[in-house]
């Protein structure tokens, strides 16, 4: 249904500006928010859809804002521990 109305679209005239995103849709960055997957203390982890290959994944949000000294210590440890890792069974981290 979309494609059809974005050809439509192409072919009366070019958008001046991007299509706003349906209501209650959340993006971060290129991702569309799906759904609430997981949480803890200070962390969602949330389903997500890349706009355009359409991958599915597992975007982790963590609340900064909540964190002492040693537990922000632990999040950029993990972070530097996943951009080191390359296994099939193992989360791959794509952006941070």
């Amino acid at each position: 249904m979309c494609s059809a109305i974005t050809s439509k679209q192409q072919e009366t005239s070019a958008p001046t500006v991007p299509p706003k995103p349906p209501k209650g849709l959340v993006r971060i960055g290129f991702y569309e928010v799906e759904s609430t997957i997981g949480k803890g203390n200070h962390t969602l982890v949330k389903l997500a859809r890349h706009r355009i290959t359409k991958t599915e994944v597992a975007i982790k949000i963590v609340d900064k804002t909540r964190l002492d000294d040693e537990n922000l210590a632990k999040v950029y440890r993990e972070i530097e521990v996943l951009k080191r890792l390359s296994h099939p069974h193992i989360i791959r981290l794509y952006q941070v």
